[in-house]
């Protein structure tokens, strides 16, 4: 009777996580602090004038979700640094 040989797990470990993280350390990521969205009849975007105003699915306050591309990565609040709009991380995903 043959005994079964224990599957290798494809879960990467931390370590191997971290190794992955250095290799592309140097690569250039897109950010963004989605402020929020609505859904619009082509009849009402065609509408807009200059001065129009748009009210998106969220609240004032709320905090904003952080994407690297596509994904979620955490929330954010919106600051101000010298005049300047930026965001302080509130909650991470990673």
């Amino acid at each position: 009777m043959q005994v079964p040989r224990r599957r290798k797990s494809i879960m990467p470990t931390e370590s191997s996580c971290l190794n992955m993280i250095d290799a592309f350390a140097d690569v250039s990521a897109h950010l963004e602090a989605r402020i929020g969205q609505c859904v619009m009849s082509l009849d009402q975007v065609a509408s807009l004038t200059v001065g129009s105003t748009i009210q998106l699915d969220r609240n004032a306050g709320d905090t904003l979700e952080l994407r690297v591309g596509n994904v979620v990565m955490g929330l954010c609040e919106v600051v101000v640094i010298e005049d300047r709009l930026a965001v302080r991380i509130a909650e991470l995903a990673l």
